[in-house]
């Protein structure tokens, strides 16, 4: 509404354009040129265009460049006076004047400017009565912490008010805007005089029993001669009332009434009562469950059993029962009172007998057949009936009739007792299908031009000739169709759609009017608001151009995107009305967020460590106590350009892992020393990262992380260090790329690792130098990444590593992984998910020298490291085998543990069945079978070798994700070379689906 105003004032400045020039026109000279009105110059061209701030010329690019006025072009009335909106849209000044100075070419155009004096900071001085702490925070939540000058007055009254409510009845604000460090910046103080707070005078509690006034009193704060808060009693008054109705006073009402004195420094309070019944919950007729009494019963302590609730418990009740089969039941409530000072609220519960579906009957149905209904269908023979159940099945039958294009069908569900059985009820549904009705042409005709071409209108469609006629779907496509229109700013676009039936109403055709108005188009973007971020920034993610088409989703999207950055508070994006038919300006204010961020802490650790004892060489666990701290820091919008830099260190103090020192006069084993015993900055972790969307203005976003990582171990300590550089880039909603560069290596110390132990640390920890380059794409259709029902997954990983870029190893890695999910038509809500992963790794060869010692230089294959290999086996990959324990026989040594290898071949399918709901979570069942193995060599994969499991398992689809339970089984166990046997049978138990 401010911009609007804005905008009003300035077009009534110009309703004459410069007439405060005009006024001074009359004997003014500068620079011996007179200064006249623009009224006689107007179509003169333009020579000079000056903007000044208080007197001082400026050449803000970002002023000039909305001006409408512009060098070389002839003076308008229209192009000044649009000039002044753009200015005064910005809200950066207070008023806008224009002067015009003759030259012997032409025109020269002056705009003075007088910013808007921004309040840089809030103070509170005098007797304040209430702490700064609270003024403040009452005022900056309404009015922000720089509010207008203009508002001072009403944020004086506010702060009145306030001081009155806490009981400084007498209390007198004065604003005054005081003079900042620079002129358009104020500090604006408010003088106040709180005088006393007032006391409490007389006390009176009506209409309590006498034994209960005391404490009415004491709980509401009260006593004589007491400072008077209103604030305070409202919050006790209310506290008051929960409690009484907790102790089940459920109609409690207290009220207070005040009357000042003359100089209201005194005020009598009247606190009145109406504690109202007792209310008590009885429940008489056929039992109830305990939790559903319960449930009903809470409400009394919370003081909510209003009629509404009594009514909702009734409902909730009756659903309970009809949905295990009593249809009759009935659960109706009443009032009786027990003196005067008790209600008794009866629940009187008839269940009524239990009926269950003997059979289910579809009659009528002559065009489509039992199989094409069934999926709608929910009640089957069985079940205990509900009648609810049977009326959806009407609803949902009736609608799959329309949606074949039957509009007419009616469809009546009746329910009649087996003979001799009253409570087996045959279900049947009879439909009168009526005429199909189908499309026949489909035309459009245009008024007032054919911006969108037919072609491309049609594609909207989804009411194709011969397809059913469905009015909700032609309802759809004339929305569609408007979309299309409006999306290219034809805001005032409007389309209607008619539809023609035959005599027999067996063909529809269809006729869509299409009126297309006038295309709106982006004109000036004024960017508000931004202190740090440029505005090429923001031009660049609103995605509006001078020239673009505008539309309200335009407008939204922009917004969305802009507020996606994290750099701002708040971001507003709209049209400016001025303007003419066919061209708007955009208005994109932002509130920036803060660009610094500091985050610290410390604390202490202790727990059992595993330490050496100096004289034994044994691990000993003892207690051990480090301190330890962390330090944030980071910046965001680095340059204005939505960089940003994080900082991050954090360390504990730790001692050495020998405890003890050798016995006097003894030596400590040589297999006992420790690499490293110093003290200190054992454990530390220093990671730098810099992020750069958009990079060097491309569609690029770039991260890079260096870091630093030590830590201390039970068998080892590491020092690790790692460099790491991606590009990513989006190219729609379900096509991305990645490339990346690591460099990276981790060097293990003090070690005490046990020969068995060795791959599973060299899996995470790579103790050779890895430079390489790395690239994937993604290709990802699915309905949803969590619990998809259709779509594909597919994503292609390659990585390079090389001696040339200062790898000690070289090898090539591709891994290819594809996933597809489909529903089961005949099995309503089942998905079929099939996957496939093919991983190939190649050891570049590298020139050593012949260990027989024949001087011969011979070239072999480099051995891939172990964190590099392919590993299978667990709940993600080949079920039925424990974590990385699936191999070929070449990878697994004589007690079957995988070292890994350079192939790798799975193939996974599962189906994923919906069975009900507990506690309105759905649980659903699986069953899979699983098959492939992890190769030596990318030669030695062969279907013959695969390895497979199969199994069944749960599915609870909780609030934190898919809680797992499977079940699987080895089709092929083996026995190894030290004659142990493969266990048959493995459990998972994990959150997320397989794949």
């Amino acid at each position: 509404m401010r911009t609007l105003l804005t905008v009003i004032v300035a077009l009534a400045s110009l309703a004459t354009p410069c007439t405060a020039a005009a006024r001074e026109a009359g004997g003014q000279t500068g620079n011996d040129q007179a200064i006249v009105a623009i009224d006689a110059f107007l179509g003169r061209p333009i020579v000079d265009i000056r903007l000044q701030v208080q007197g001082q010329e400026t050449a803000d690019i970002e002023l000039k460049r909305v001006l409408e006025t512009q060098v070389g072009s002839a003076l308008a009335a229209t192009g000044v006076r649009e000039s002044i909106i753009h200015l005064m849209a910005l809200r950066r000044f207070q008023e806008v004047q224009v002067r015009v100075q003759e030259n012997p070419h032409g025109v020269a155009l002056l705009y003075e400017l007088v910013p808007v004096r921004s309040v840089r900071s809030i103070e509170f001085r005098g007797d304040l009565g209430l702490s700064a702490r609270q003024l403040r925070a009452a005022v900056v939540p309404r009015y922000t912490s720089s509010p207008p000058v203009s508002r001072a007055e009403e944020i004086a009254r506010m702060l009145e008010a306030l001081c009155h409510d806490h009981g400084f009845l007498r209390a007198v604000v004065h604003p005054t805007p005081e003079p900042g460090a620079s002129p358009d910046r104020t500090i604006l103080v408010f003088n106040m005089v709180a005088g006393p707070q007032a006391r409490v005078g007389a006390l009176d509690v009506v209409g309590a029993p006498d034994s209960e006034k005391r404490s009415a009193l004491e709980r509401l704060g009260l006593r004589a001669s007491g400072t008077f808060d209103r604030v305070s009693l409202e919050e006790a008054v209310a506290r008051y009332v929960i409690t009484l109705r907790a102790r089940g006073y459920l109609e409690a009402a207290v009220q207070t009434d005040f009357v000042f004195s003359t100089n209201r420094e005194r005020v009598d309070v009247t606190v009145r009562m109406a504690r109202g019944p007792l209310v008590r919950i009885e429940f008489r007729g056929d039992p109830l469950p305990e939790n559903r009494k319960n449930e009903i019963a809470s409400l009394t302590r919370e003081g909510t059993l209003d009629e509404d609730a009594l009514e909702n418990a009734q409902v909730a009740i009756e659903n309970d029962f009809r949905a295990n089969g009593y249809r009759d039941a009935s659960a109706a409530y009443t009032r009786e009172r027990r003196g005067d000072d008790q209600l008794l609220i009866v629940f009187s519960i008839r269940r009524g007998p239990q009926y269950k579906v003997e059979s289910v009957r579809v009659t009528g149905n002559d065009h489509l057949s039992r199989d094409e209904l069934s999926a709608a269908l929910r009640a089957v023979a069985g079940q205990w009936f509900v009648q609810a159940r049977v009326d959806a099945d009407v609803t949902a039958l009736t609608e799959r009739y329309r949606r074949a294009g039957y509009g007419k069908a009616v469809v009546k569900a009746t329910s009649v007792p087996e003979p001799g059985r009253p409570t087996q009820l045959a279900v049947e549904i009879a439909v009168q299908e009526g005429p199909r009705t189908t499309i026949g042409e489909v035309a459009f005709q245009f008024q007032g031009g054919t911006a969108i071409a037919e072609s491309e209108l049609r594609v909207a469609l989804r009411s194709q000739s011969g397809a059913p006629y469905y009015q909700p779907q032609v309802d759809a496509d004339r929305e569609a169709v408007l979309v299309l229109y409006l999306g290219r700013g034809y805001q005032l676009a409007a389309v209607d759609v008619s539809a023609r039936l035959t005599g027999d109403g067996t063909r529809a055709d269809l006729r869509f009017l299409v009126r297309e108005g006038p295309q709106l188009l982006a004109d000036h973007i004024l960017v508000v608001g931004n202190v740090h971020t440029k505005v090429a920034t923001i031009e660049r993610e609103l995605g509006i151009r001078t020239g673009t088409p505008l539309s309200a989703q335009a407008l939204a999207d922009a917004q969305r995107r802009l507020i996606e950055l994290g750099l701002f508070r708040r971001v507003q994006v709209s049209e400016l009305q001025q303007g003419t038919d066919t061209r708007r300006d955009v208005l994109v204010v932002v509130e920036e967020a803060p660009v610094n961020t500091i985050g610290y802490g410390a604390g202490f650790e202790g727990g059992l460590r595993v330490r050496t004892d100096a004289s034994t060489g044994l691990p000993v666990e003892k207690i051990d106590v480090a301190p330890r701290g962390f330090f944030e820091v980071g910046r965001r919008n680095l340059w204005g350009k939505n960089r940003a830099i994080n900082l991050f260190a954090r360390g504990a103090i730790r001692t050495s892992d020998q405890f003890n020192s050798a016995p006097s006069g003894t030596t400590v084993p040589a297999s006992n020393n420790l690499e490293d015993t110093s003290a200190g900055f054992r454990e530390f972790r220093l990671l730098a990262t810099y992020r750069e969307p958009r990079f060097l203005n491309s569609s690029v976003d770039v991260v890079v992380t260096a870091g630093v990582d030590q830590a201390i171990r039970s068998t080892f300590d590491f020092n690790r260090r790692q460099l790491f550089a991606e590009g990513s880039h989006r190219f729609s909603r379900t096509l991305s790329v990645a490339g990346r560069y690591s460099l990276g290596r981790t060097r293990l110390f003090n070690e005490r690792i046990a020969p068995e132990s060795e791959l599973d640390i060299d899996k995470i920890y790579s103790r050779v130098r890895l430079s390489s380059f790395s690239a994937s794409v993604v290709r990802n259709t699915r309905d949803d990444a969590f619990e998809p029902t259709g779509g594909n997954l597919v994503t292609m990983d390659g990585t390079l590593a090389a001696r040339a870029i200062g790898s000690q190893v070289g090898f090539a890695k591709g891994l290819l992984q594809a996933f597809s999910y489909r529903q089961v038509p005949i099995l309503r809500g089942s998905v079929v998910a099939v996957g496939a992963r093919l991983g190939l790794a190649f050891g570049f060869p590298q020139l050593v020298a012949d260990a027989n010692g024949s001087g011969k230089t011979l070239s072999l294959e480099q051995e891939i490291p172990a964190s590099e290999r392919f590993f299978a086996g667990g709940d993600t990959s080949v079920r039925g085998f424990a974590l990385d324990k699936l191999g070929a026989a070449k990878t697994l040594d004589q007690n079957g543990v995988s070292n890994g290898g350079n192939g790798l071949l799975i193939f996974n399918g599962e189906l994923r069945i919906p069975l009900f709901k507990v506690a309105g979570y759905p649980v659903g069942a699986v069953t899979f079978i699983d098959t492939g193995n992890v190769f030596a060599k990318v030669g030695d994969i062969g279907l013959n070798s695969l390895r497979s499991g199969a199994g069944v398992g749960l599915r609870l689809n909780s609030p934190i994700g898919p809680l797992r339970v499977d079940l699987a089984w080895k089709l092929n166990p083996m026995t190894f070379a030290n004659g142990i046997r493969e266990d048959r049978f493995a459990w998972y138990v994990t959150i997320g689906q397989a794949f």
